[in-house]
């Protein structure tokens, strides 16, 4: 009977940890720049941008340690929709990406509305 009741707060307590980071990671008006790889989805930077339309401000952005291409926006603005790159693969460490010393196959999308992923959103 105690190991049902040890279970059932379990998933309780597991649901709402879950509820809580998943609104935290969608909320309204976030957005950084991805890059398609053979490996899936990752983030330019580590920088996240907010604008509601009257703001815009950049804050830090996906967890520490996590897989984040190392270029500019500059750069990856002027790469070419479809075009293959080897792209330096990083690990965000606060606001920094920090190169890890591997290389990734990297691709821009072909279509301009998922060049800025949003929170929540890919992965």
């Amino acid at each position: 009977m105690s190991l049902i009741l040890a279970f059932c707060c379990l998933l309780a307590w597991f649901t709402f940890t879950q509820r809580v980071s998943t609104e935290l990671a969608l909320r309204e008006g976030f957005s950084i720049y991805s890059l398609d790889t053979d490996g899936g989805e990752r983030p330019v930077g580590c920088i996240y941008t907010y604008t509601n339309g009257e703001e815009f401000k950049q804050g830090v952005g996906p967890c520490e340690l996590e897989e984040c291409i190392q270029i500019t926006d500059e750069a990856y603005r002027a790469m070419k929709p479809g075009a293959y790159y080897s792209c330096p693969l990083g690990l965000c460490r606060s606001s920094d990406c920090k190169a890890s010393g591997l290389t990734l196959k990297c691709w821009k999308p072909e279509t301009a509305s998922v060049t800025a992923r949003h929170l929540g959103q890919g992965r």
